[in-house]
């Protein structure tokens, strides 16, 4: 996951979050920094945890875009980065190159091209 998160958060436009919206379909996973980004910007910012959260093509199809922002917001995240995007197979690929030997790996990937998806990064509130 590791280099297609990092593309994926440096190609997404900085935009200030809607103030209320609506929610649905999308899922979540840790973007860890590298220990030696840590070192060199300990006590900033950057030293805190941040979200990257994608809601699926089903949840774009859907109009959920705005309650999943919502619902994300009422736990306790802010959202500093959003693009609304269609991956590509390749970064698909390397984004789930975790799942790689898994059965459904294929499925995966051919149903997250299928469509658009809205990708973010969130940070807890502090």
């Amino acid at each position: 996951m590791g280099s297609a998160a990092a593309e994926l958060r440096r190609s997404v436009p900085r935009v200030r979050a809607p103030a209320a919206t609506w929610a649905g379909a999308g899922f979540r996973c840790r973007v860890q920094r590298a220990p030696w980004d840590l070192e060199q910007l300990e006590g900033t910012m950057a030293h805190s945890e941040r979200t990257f959260i994608a809601i699926k093509p089903d949840g774009v199809q859907r109009s959920l875009v705005g309650e999943i922002i919502k619902r994300f917001e009422q736990k306790g995240f802010r959202l500093v980065a959003m693009k609304f995007m269609r991956a590509s197979e390749d970064l698909l690929k390397e984004h789930y190159n975790d799942l790689k030997d898994r059965p459904f790996f294929a499925g995966l990937v051919k149903y997250m091209h299928s469509g658009p998806v809205v990708v973010m990064e969130h940070h807890p509130w502090q």
